[in-house]
């Protein structure tokens, strides 16, 4: 994986890999100034059997599921990966780590914190506000800019993450066929476990996850829809059918 990638030797000697609880690899953090990378048990495992049989979680609920039905055996062949759906998810996590993430949101946190600050200043010099305004009123004015500032920086992060999702996807997929395939494998088995815990969440189920296993956005969209970068992997895997 190392040589698909080819991640400088600095890069590798600041990232940490360990066990991470759940389904899906995570990351955290930036290769340059130290990343770690969690990698679920399951993929150290060949069949189900080999797993300690866990009672899963969705958020704060915990699901008790029966292994032994159609139920329990559905969801448990969707934490079962190939050696191609296991590479992409790493693989992913790693390009994720390299994306600068961490500087851009930082400049973006600073950039409408300061543009809060300079408009309440700009406003009062403007209007000849400052000496007129009382506390209560000057308190009010700072937190509707500073709530303004707060929508349009979730909104610009949201658009900016969901541009690294489908750079890193790319980039991901254009590391081998064999990626590319993975990648489809990966997120189709996202989206089949989402719809099992759909049903295992009762009434609760419909308000967390939609008909085709996509998590239910609210007003913020912070990642792209699973079943868009699925659609994304299969159409790398077409462009290597037709080289």
């Amino acid at each position: 994986m190392s040589q698909d990638q080819a991640i400088p030797p600095d890069e590798w000697d600041g990232l940490h890999f360990f066990i991470c609880s759940g389904h899906e690899p995570i990351h955290n953090g930036d290769t340059k100034l130290g990343a770690l990378v969690g990698i679920p048990e399951q993929f150290n495992c060949s069949s189900f059997t080999e797993l300690d049989r866990k009672d899963v979680y969705c958020g704060n609920q915990k699901l008790a599921i029966d292994w032994e039905t159609k139920l329990g055996a559905d969801y448990a062949s969707t934490m079962m990966l190939s050696s191609n759906a296991k590479a992409f998810g790493i693989a992913r996590e790693l390009n994720y780590t390299r994306t600068k993430h961490l500087y851009i949101d930082a400049g973006l946190k600073a950039f409408f914190t300061g543009v809060a600050f300079t408009g309440w200043f700009f406003i009062q010099d403007m209007y000849g506000m400052r000496h007129r305004m009382n506390r209560i009123q000057k308190a009010s004015l700072f937190g509707f800019l500073a709530f303004t500032s707060a929508i349009v920086y979730f909104l610009v992060h949201d658009i900016v993450s969901c541009l690294r999702d489908n750079a890193v996807d790319a980039k991901t997929g254009k590391l081998g066929r064999n990626y590319a395939e993975g990648g489809v494998e990966f997120y189709e088995k996202i989206l089949q476990r989402n719809r099992l815990l759909r049903e295992l969440l009762g009434r609760r189920g419909p308000k967390v996850f939609t008909y085709y296993g996509n998590q239910l956005a609210t007003w913020r969209r912070p990642h792209v829809e699973l079943t868009s970068r699925r659609d994304h992997m299969k159409k790398r895997l077409e462009s290597y059918s037709k080289e």
